[in-house]
């Protein structure tokens, strides 16, 4: 029965079938059994019962019953944890990272100054500001963060009126922004910049407060780092 329904379905767009006994000799009638539907054929694939929302039982002989609450649920901190390893490593970048950021800068406008090789360079002088999550406060705003900089809680990048000379890019977390006398919130994902004004301009004061809370790692490229990039492209 499962052959033709894998063979059926396909070509008729059935996706039940009814199963029945065979039926004795001298009779006329046939004994329904059960239906087959197209998870019994997936199931008989994989080998595995696939329980979904409408389930009450493990399996057709009702034998167990699915308990279902919060604790039985999979803990979403722990699968978290897979993604942001790398915050908690090192404080470098990977090789895949500065690839994926040469490509990403190569579309802006002031990072085409030299070629892919130049940027590679100018991005491996960069530094890495990661940030964890505890409940304390670390200012960035005007200083330099040195290597490897690990800040805890909550992190100021920029501060609105203050002269910063930093181009700051988001590779994992998120950025708080405050802007206008108002300081209207936004969010800032990865791959979202800030600061791209300090490259070109000397006395770059921010209209902006920007600040990364809980984990988040963010490279900061230094004007003075940016304007020899850009004199060995011309040269």
């Amino acid at each position: 029965m499962f052959k033709i329904m894998q063979n059926e379905t396909p070509v008729t767009n059935t996706h039940l079938m009814i199963a029945y006994r065979k039926a004795g000799e001298g009779e006329k009638t046939r004994e329904v059994t059960g239906v087959i539907t197209l998870e019994d054929v997936l199931e008989e694939l994989i080998n595995a019962e696939i329980i979904d929302e409408s389930d009450q039982f493990l399996n057709n002989d009702q034998s167990s019953r699915i308990e279902r609450g919060r604790a039985n649920r999979p803990d979403a901190k722990e699968f978290m944890k897979l993604f942001d390893h790398r915050m908690r490593e090192h404080s470098k970048m990977s090789d895949a990272e500065i690839q994926a950021a040469v490509a990403y800068l190569q579309s802006v406008p002031e990072f085409q100054i030299t070629n892919a090789g130049g940027l590679q360079n100018l991005i491996q002088k960069a530094e890495i500001i990661e940030v964890d999550g505890a409940d304390e406060d670390t200012s960035f705003g005007a200083q330099h963060p040195g290597a490897g900089n690990r800040a805890r809680g909550h992190c100021e990048l920029y501060r609105s009126g203050q002269v910063s000379k930093y181009f700051s890019l988001v590779l994992q977390g998120r950025v708080l922004v405050k802007a206008g006398t108002e300081e209207f919130p936004s969010e800032l994902g990865p791959w979202a910049y800030l600061g791209l004004k300090a490259l070109v301009e000397k006395d770059y004061c921010p209209d902006f407060t920007a600040s990364a809370s809980g984990p988040c790692r963010i490279l900061r490229l230094s004007r003075e780092h940016y304007l020899k990039a850009q004199k060995l492209g011309e040269d």
